[in-house]
This record gives C-alpha cells, structure tokens and sequence, in this order.
C-alpha cells in the first residue's frame, strides 16, 4: 500500500480531482455504508484526468489495494486504522488541510 506522499504523487500524475487524503476519506465512509464500494463511484469521484492507460491503470490498482487494506484495519479487533494523512514530520498547516480534506471525502463518500 502507497504511503500518503506516494498517493499523492500519482494522483497528482494522474490529474485526479481528488489529493490523497480526500480520496482515503471518500473510501472510508463509502466503507461505512457499503461493504463492497462500487468502483464506479469512487472512479467518478477520483475524476482522473490523464490519458496515460498505464497511469489509470496504476491508480486504480493501488486504490484497489487502499480500499482492501482499508477495510482489513477497520474490520481489525486491535482498533488498527489511522487515516491516511501526512506523517508528524510534514508542517502543521500541511496537516490541518490534509485532515481537513479526509473529512470532506469521508462526508462525500458516507
């Protein structure tokens, strides 16, 4: 699974409407409401602009793989998940709007 900087990186190769942390909080609450989300729906909401197959390719595949790891730490009895935002490290103004993304895809996805 992508790191958030990693994430980030190929949406932002891909042109996608969404950033990282927007788009692991779409994925969490459609996860909320729905046990298996439709990738018609977040491939709407991602909105990948790029003519690159192999990019597409890539992003989907890797959102594949976020939305299974996802739901395994959601599922997980140890309370296992974290959203996917920037790490200690990164500056906190970078952080509040990361987090503050991660909600608004969180209330577009539920």
């Amino acid at each position: 699974m992508l790191n958030y900087n990693e994430l980030s990186e190929l949406l932002r190769l891909s042109d996608a409407a969404a950033h990282a942390a927007d788009c692991h909080g779409f994925l969490c609450g459609h996860l909320c409401v729905n046990d298996t989300p439709d990738p018609e729906t977040w491939e709407e909401y991602l909105d990948l602009q790029t003519e690159v197959d192999s990019l597409v390719d890539e992003c989907h595949e890797e959102i594949e793989l976020l939305l299974t790891e996802t739901r395994r730490n959601l599922d997980a009895p140890e309370l296992d998940f974290h959203p996917l935002l920037p790490d200690d490290d990164a500056p906190l103004a970078d952080r509040v709007v990361a987090l503050s993304e991660w909600c608004y895809g969180f209330l577009n996805g539920f």
